[in-house]
């Protein structure tokens, strides 16, 4: 995966990064932060043996993917993501952590290995994101953590589009996210003092551009990350199959402990009164 160059300009001063010249790509996973590591190497692809593999060489990795948090990228254990299926083509990859290029790390010579695709290590960029202190377990204020400690996020021009970045991190719909009103803290001093500017289109929050956070009073950010939730294939628009949507694909929801408070909850969502039982399937009642 070839990161093309970042420019942009912060208070008048020009930060340029390069381009990686050599592809790499997480795979095996459900998410795009997260996966076996692959590199591409003479027009094929192939993976990296687990051998002198750090955190700094996870670092790089992130880097040369677009994630600017470097400090929460980690290695992944082989067994976690599976062998891959291709040659290994770099072994003992060690790298110091402020490469921009895993090619200009140590690390044998290319396709020179003893290891087996049993070995192949995994990358996690994801930026560690939350949503505490709501009414639901999908709605309250965000909070992210970067140094190890979770703090809240400035309210002050946090908009739907860091609202879609955070949601579909968390494995929400983006369809389904929006900004709730502010909640004030009395504590303006734990507050992170970094502010994001995102398109919205964004995979991860380290993506979106930084800037510092200037909080006019202390008000921290808070979504609702609604889950997109429908019922199909019943005699109406008020009853059917209970299916939700969720990491891109809609899936139905097992019966097992479902009684009349989840079908209360559903129709709630879905905008109706109360319920009616029908075996395995909710039928909503107008207001």
């Amino acid at each position: 995966m070839l990161v093309k160059p970042t420019v942009f300009t912060v208070l008048g001063l020009l930060q340029c990064y390069a381009v990686s010249a050599t592809d790499i790509r997480l795979v095996g996973d459900k998410t795009p932060y997260s996966g076996r590591l692959e590199v591409k190497y003479n027009g094929k692809w192939g993976t990296v043996c687990d051998d002198d593999f750090t955190v700094n060489s996870a670092k790089v990795v992130c880097r040369m993917l677009g994630f600017t948090d470097t400090e929460t990228a980690k290695y992944i254990q082989p067994s976690v993501y599976g062998p891959g299926n291709g040659n290994i083509l770099l072994d003992s990859l060690n790298c110091l952590g402020n490469e921009t290029d895993i090619a200009d790390c140590s690390h044998q010579a290319w396709e020179a290995t003893d290891c087996s695709n049993s070995e192949d290590i995994g990358v996690d960029c994801r930026t560690h994101m939350r949503i505490e202190q709501g009414s639901t377990p999908h709605d309250g204020q965000v909070e992210v953590n970067i140094t190890g400690i979770w703090q809240p996020l400035c309210a002050d021009n946090f908009t739907q589009s860091e609202a879609n970045v955070i949601c579909r991190m968390l494995g929400y719909s983006a369809n389904g996210s929006y900004v709730m009103s502010a909640r004030s803290t009395a504590d303006l001093s734990s507050i992170s003092s970094t502010a994001y500017n995102c398109t919205g289109n964004e995979i991860d929050i380290s993506m979106c551009r930084k800037r510092l956070a200037t909080c006019s009073a202390s008000t921290v950010a808070a979504v609702n990350c609604t889950t997109p939730i429908r019922i199909v294939n019943g005699t109406s628009q008020q009853s059917g199959r209970v299916e939700v949507f969720h990491n891109d694909a809609w899936g139905t929801v097992c019966d097992d402990n479902f009684d009349d408070m989840e079908a209360k909850v559903i129709c709630r969502m879905l905008g109706f009164g109360t319920r009616l039982e029908e075996w395995n399937i909710v039928i909503c009642l107008s207001h």
